[in-house]
């Protein structure tokens, strides 16, 4: 078993360059440096790829405007025409406007991160992972967002059994690094489970992680003879 710095240098090694607009949250707050407009994209990348997620973002944007009181104000119909392509436009559309809400009501300014988590996890529609992600790509807060890609990989590890919660993964990530590493490697995950360690079919023999990797070792375990 790999150590979280073995399995970050070997990431890092494998996928030198990743593509900013594979990660939506990350594009947006690069781009704007707006907290929610971060939040808007995270939400509509909730059960979507990115690639959709981010046509129903520059939909929204063009169509409406991601800002709290042009939203709040807009009709919901027009929400869910904007962002129907990354599905889920029903309650993402509700989502929405409730972030919305909550912004503009609260007028909350940033002063700590556990204060700002509690703050969006008030928020119907809002859950560990979307809070988590806004909070470590747009404020560099100590969070490790898990989604399905990386509680694939880390099962498949045996890092810490054969079902670890959120809570679990997240938590076991947070003693090893700092924020930034963090995202660095919330990002480096996400892209192996789409690209080697897939749901369907993994590619293990390719796999940099492999001879870290329960799944894999397991699987090329020789088979016992049968008795005769």
């Amino acid at each position: 078993m790999c150590t979280v710095a073995q399995i970050y240098e070997l990431l890092r090694k494998a996928y030198k360059e990743l593509n900013e607009e594979e990660f939506i949250a990350y594009h947006v707050c690069k781009r704007s440096g707006d907290i929610f407009k971060t939040l808007i994209a995270t939400i509509l990348s909730q059960n979507s790829t990115d690639k959709s997620a981010m046509t129903a973002y520059k939909n929204l944007e063009e169509k409406i405007g991601i800002e709290p009181k042009l939203l709040l104000n807009a009709k919901m119909e027009d929400i869910r025409s904007a962002i129907r392509i990354c599905g889920l436009s029903n309650s993402k559309a509700r989502y929405i406007r409730n972030a919305a809400k909550a912004f503009l009501e609260y007028k909350l300014e940033f002063k700590d991160c556990n204060t700002f988590r509690n703050f969006l996890l008030s928020i119907e529609g809002i859950g560990y992972k979307t809070a988590d992600v806004v909070l470590v790509t747009c404020l560099k807060c100590k969070a490790f967002p898990i989604d399905t890609h990386i509680k694939r990989v880390i099962t498949r590890l045996g890092i810490l059994g054969k079902s670890p919660s959120y809570k679990d993964i997240s938590n076991y990530f947070l003693g090893f690094l700092e924020s930034e590493d963090l995202l660095n490697l919330h990002h480096l995950l996400i892209h192996h489970g789409r690209r080697t360690c897939k749901a369907r079919k993994p590619l293990c023999n390719s796999c940099v992680l492999k001879n870290c990797c329960e799944f894999y070792t397991g699987m090329a375990k020789p088979s016992r003879p049968q008795a005769t």
